[in-house]
């Protein structure tokens, strides 16, 4: 596992979550990513806007991308959700109005033709299916369609901001572009 350079615009501390990464405690890696992105989001707690994530640092959103995927080796990370993401927009077989469903039940959020899982529910270990973490509903929170769907939505705006951030080069210390390019052009779901 090669370190990561911790890379802030807004001068966030981001030792204590690299430390829970490091040490594969992934719940608690999960609950300080949910108490930084809404630190640097500048947002209170509850759900995060989807607006708020375009307002992210590129460098901020990319070193807390990067811890997930170095601490997990690619199994975890929002530009894996992402690349997921992506890779279900691009299958000619599903129906765009399922997107959401779809991812659901990839990264493990949502029951196959069934309800959705409660936070409780998460499986904080790396048995969990790829993209399942990090996972930005509130703690003690039980998702009901609405909140899933809007969760999932969040995924569609990381994938734009990461977009983003690329095209602007500032996640370059991040190993982002290379996962997403190696994978961009991968047909399997």
């Amino acid at each position: 596992m090669s370190e990561v350079e911790l890379l802030s615009d807004i001068n966030a501390n981001y030792t204590k979550l690299q430390q829970f990464l490091n040490d594969q405690q992934w719940q608690d890696a999960n609950r300080e990513t949910f108490t930084l992105i809404y630190k640097i989001a500048n947002q209170k707690r509850g759900f995060l806007e989807q607006k708020s994530i375009y307002l992210l640092p590129c460098r901020d959103l990319c070193t807390i991308d990067q811890l997930w995927i170095n601490a997990s080796q690619e199994h975890f990370g929002f530009s894996i959700q992402a690349q997921i993401l992506e890779k279900i927009m691009n299958d000619k077989n599903i129906d765009s109005q399922w997107y959401n469903e779809h991812l659901g039940v990839k990264i493990g959020w949502r029951i196959p033709k069934g309800g959705f899982v409660r936070y409780k529910d998460l499986i904080f270990d790396l048995s969990a299916p790829m993209g399942h973490l990090p996972c930005l509903m509130p703690e003690g929170e039980q998702w009901k369609n609405n909140n899933l769907y809007s969760e999932i939505g969040k995924i569609f705006c990381f994938l734009e901001k990461f977009e983003h951030c690329d095209y602007l080069g500032l996640c370059e210390q991040n190993r982002y572009q290379k996962v997403w390019m190696k994978n961009r052009f991968s047909t399997s779901v």
